[in-house]
């Protein structure tokens, strides 16, 4: 864990390990995922989707989220600041 937060001090480090999480999730390129992309952009990002996302960000980072946070969590600016909270990080 402190590797972790070692790795993510930096918010932009942050996000673009969230976009690496979310593009792996969803099986596309990581250029094709940006700090805007949102469900509405990306069809295969449903409910059910969601909280495959949800998983393996939590799997990723060792942090687990709690229900009031995951349906916040629909943008990556969002679920980066979500998570750098869990993390401790500004």
């Amino acid at each position: 864990m402190s590797t972790e937060r070692t790795a993510f001090q930096d918010a932009i480090a942050l996000t673009d390990a969230v976009r690496e999480v979310l593009a792996t999730t969803f099986n596309l390129p990581f250029n094709a995922v940006s700090e805007s992309t949102t469900p509405a952009e990306l069809p295969a990002w449903d409910s059910l989707h969601h909280f495959t996302l949800i998983v393996a960000l939590e799997e990723q980072f060792g942090v687990t989220y709690t229900s009031d946070e995951i349906p916040q969590m629909l943008s990556i600016p969002a679920i980066a600041r979500v998570t750098a909270d869990h993390l401790g990080l500004p």
